[in-house]
């Protein structure tokens, strides 16, 4: 090869014609469902930010106190690119949940020893796959020093030799190593067979009002 050039194309649909036969059948399918995805099912006292590239955002907390919530699991993670809306103040609907979380992720049950959570942390604070948001655990990440320091799970110290019970999304099960920086193995993993956005849509009838968490889990020093 001599050489290569390139430009991009614009993907704003105005190259594709309207496939009328589709159109019709989506508008008919927005008829039938409109009404349940717009029944309020909680109040939220304040705006769930989502901002992927921050280290953490109410939203992601809320998400994944709800996962621990809905189990009684020690720990929850989630990954914040999977993450796509910002829920405003006011009354929320089933659409802006499925807004928020759209990819219909599997939830997975599975256990985590106190020695491979601190791991984990230590693996986040050196070269993850992407930063994760938790529940359940608060650690200090020194990022400049590739170090984990003052884990907590539940407030209390770390025990490594306990098994915790932890909550995540299929997608992350898949890369379990890129995001956790330990080897699946043999790890029994139990799918509940709920989607995530069902998850959280019924913690959020259950909770009824929302008030977004606010308490930083992971404390970054760069």
């Amino acid at each position: 090869m001599i050489s290569a050039s390139g430009r991009l194309l614009p993907n704003d649909g105005s190259l594709a014609p309207i496939d009328t036969t589709l159109a019709a059948y989506v508008k008919t399918l927005e008829a039938a469902y409109s009404q349940s995805l717009d029944d309020t099912i909680a109040i939220l006292k304040e705006p769930m930010f989502n901002y992927p590239s921050d280290d953490e955002n109410n939203l992601g907390r809320w998400v994944t106190d709800a996962y621990r919530k809905a189990v009684g699991a020690d720990v929850a993670f989630r990954n914040p690119g999977g993450l796509r809306k910002t829920i405003n103040a006011g009354a929320v609907t089933r659409r802006e949940i499925w807004e928020a979380s759209p990819f219909g992720n599997s939830m997975i049950i599975f256990e985590l020893t106190g020695a491979e959570l601190q791991i984990i942390m230590q693996h986040l604070a050196s070269k993850p796959r992407e930063h994760l948001l938790v529940s359940g655990l608060t650690t200090t990440l020194d990022l400049k020093n590739m170090k984990a320091t003052k884990l907590l799970v539940n407030n209390q110290q770390i025990e490594p030799e306990k098994k915790y019970k932890a909550i995540t999304i299929s997608y992350i099960i898949i890369h379990f190593e890129g995001y956790f920086g330990i080897p699946i193995r043999e790890r029994f993993l139990y799918d509940t067979g709920i989607i995530d956005r069902e998850m959280l849509i019924n913690v959020a009838k259950e909770e009824e009002t929302i008030i977004p968490p606010a308490n930083r889990r992971i404390t970054y020093l760069r």
